[in-house]
């Protein structure tokens, strides 16, 4: 026999005493797990005792289908910077084709008159509080063929939006007592129908004011204020901006228009939101 073979004996003796140890150390750990007590169950709560609080679920935000001022006047910014940079448009814009409501405060001061965008007049005699509000005609400005590029037009008609570097659509704070109210700064933007050559004149107002007739018995307290409602859907221009823009040098803020297809317009009490009157294209 081979010197080698006591040595393989030995080494199979080693290995088969180290798979028994192996299964008795395996066993032994099952057998302390099956025997190991059941974790305790939780403690009741004392009768009458609260649990502890669970935050009610909020209600996710749900956005709102219309564009309003501030994403209106956004874009009127980013267009208003890109010509005066000199850039020119990234693409047709995003806002083509989606739905705006607009709300313009007016009558913040108190009575307007003829020659105001928007405003009442109350009339001691017959008892009434007229609210009437004009479009602007741009259609023979110069400055509106340039904005308006590439757009075939035979008439512009539409609505400053006063104080475009504000996103609230309400009146602002009152001029404190004793100061003189600075002349107001001129208007730079505005949404305005471009109608085509040739297209149907029912949706042009011309001449023709938005008018309401109410009758009070008694003259309108303090300073009531109302807002005119715009809404409709940004058409945009031929190059599938939504809003384009015209200055006349660099110093001066450029002028911008919202190519628009206006539907609604509407007299709101700001105090009740209550609609005055409306009228539907």
């Amino acid at each position: 026999m081979s010197s080698l073979e006591p040595d393989r004996a030995r080494i199979r003796q080693v290995i088969a005493a180290a798979v028994v140890v192996l299964f008795l150390v395996v066993g032994a750990l099952a057998l302390k797990d099956s025997w190991a007590p059941a974790p305790a169950p939780p403690a009741k709560a004392p009768a009458g005792a609260r649990g502890p609080a669970i935050a009610a679920p909020q209600p996710l935000a749900v956005p709102s289908p219309y564009l309003g001022r501030a994403e209106l006047l956004a874009a009127a910014a980013a267009a208003s910077a890109a010509y005066a940079g000199g850039e020119a448009p990234n693409g047709p814009s995003g806002l083509v084709g989606r739905t705006f409501r607009l709300r313009i405060p007016f009558g913040c001061s108190g009575p307007g008159q003829d020659g105001d965008d928007a405003y009442w007049q109350y009339d001691e005699k017959t008892r009434t509080l007229r609210i009437r509000a004009a479009p602007t005609d741009w259609s023979d400005t110069a400055w509106v063929a340039q904005v308006a590029g590439d757009t075939a037009f035979d008439a512009v008609e539409g609505f400053w939006i006063p104080r475009p570097w504000s996103n609230a659509d309400e009146c602002p704070p009152p001029v404190a007592a004793g100061e003189a109210p600075a002349a107001p700064s001129p208007q730079t933007f505005g949404v305005a129908e471009f109608f085509e050559p040739g297209g149907s004149r029912l949706q042009r107002r011309g001449a023709r004011a938005y008018e309401h007739v109410l009758k009070i018995d008694e003259p309108p307290a303090g300073r009531p204020v109302l807002s005119l409602v715009l809404g409709g859907r940004i058409t945009g221009f031929a190059d599938g901006q939504a809003v384009r823009c015209h200055g006349d040098t660099p110093d001066h803020r450029p002028v911008c228009l919202a190519a628009v297809d206006l539907d609604y317009v509407a007299f709101e009490d700001q105090g009740s939101g209550a609609i005055l009157a409306e009228w539907r294209n």
